[in-house]
């Protein structure tokens, strides 16, 4: 009896010891338990990590860009006339990033101006050719850079644009069908509204390709005709109130140790609607005048530097 007794206080006191010295084991089910809570939160923080852009894509404070670009155009009103031509002038941008704070609303602006000026011609039934064009276009917008990828850089922007067209035929007066068709000045004014984005893919600090998309919505418009030079009418002003406008550019940069080449190809679209309508003052009962609807069309290239 004695010795049973000695037995059963010897297996208690190493069981009173292990547990007072070794951790006690959860069963299977708190055992799995623990382990898919530990997978979930590596998943959980798997897909809310931040994408760290990569040092290359990401832009500069400041950058400053010159190029030149030389771009065939057609203007068609439908179903009246058209008339082609050759274009070429230089473009200029300055863009500065206020912030790289994920967190800021805008942190990029930029100044940017367009000029360009060629020679029209058209059908011989329809007017003279040799028609001067001159235009210019001038923009500041405001934008925000995101990265969805370590070698994706994103900016989308919002701004205003004013463009303006010279077209000139003054002075070439032929005769068709044994009437004198008169040639004059007609400007072009638009205000816009830019809205579209910038999409730079670089996988190598050597080169990039950029693309653009953008939507410009005409809010105000107006058409001057310096119709004085024909008898009998005066100059013609006209609102052109409603239009559009759509840009696409495709561009290749090959970064340098002092600045960036680039070419790049374009697509420029206006579409404007009819003007509204004033009396012709040679004949009361007419329709009268107006700018008819209209689009232009640019296909270009243009070669430039950055800094």
């Amino acid at each position: 009896m004695f010795i049973i007794l000695a037995g059963m206080l010897y297996f208690l006191g190493i069981t009173t010891c292990c547990a007072d010295n070794e951790p006690i084991l959860p069963s299977d089910d708190s055992h799995m338990d623990a382990v898919n809570r530990a997978l979930d939160k590596a998943e959980f923080s798997h897909h809310n990590q931040v994408t760290v852009a990569s040092p290359d894509v990401m832009a500069k404070a400041n950058e400053l860009q010159f190029s030149s670009e030389t771009y065939w155009a057609k203007y068609d009103e439908p179903k009246n006339w058209s008339q082609k031509g050759v274009m070429s002038g230089y473009n200029a941008q300055y863009a500065h990033r206020i912030s790289t704070d994920p967190k800021a609303i805008v942190n990029m602006y930029s100044l940017q101006a367009q000029w360009a000026e060629g020679k029209f011609k058209q059908a011989a039934y329809v007017g003279p050719s040799g028609i001067k064009d001159r235009t210019f276009d001038l923009r500041g917008v405001l934008g925000k850079d995101f990265y969805p990828a370590s070698y994706l850089r994103v900016t989308g922007y919002l701004g205003y644009g004013y463009r303006y067209l010279k077209d000139n035929s003054e002075g070439l007066d032929p005769v068709i069908d044994g009437f004198t068709l008169f040639g004059y000045k007609r400007y072009s004014h638009y205000n816009y509204i830019p809205l579209g984005a910038d999409f730079v893919y670089q996988t190598d600090r050597n080169y990039s390709l950029e693309s653009n998309f953008e939507y410009d919505y005409m809010f105000n418009g107006w058409q001057v005709s310096k119709l004085g030079v024909v008898p009998g009418y005066n100059t013609l002003v006209v609102d052109q109130r409603s239009g559009y406008g759509l840009r696409a550019s495709l561009r290749l940069n090959l970064y340098f140790k002092y600045c960036t080449a680039f070419a790049e190809s374009f697509y420029r679209l206006w579409d404007i609607a009819r003007s509204n309508t004033k009396p012709d003052p040679t004949d009361p009962t007419a329709q009268g005048l107006n700018e008819p609807k209209n689009n232009t069309q640019e296909f270009g290239f243009r070669l430039g530097l950055q800094v």
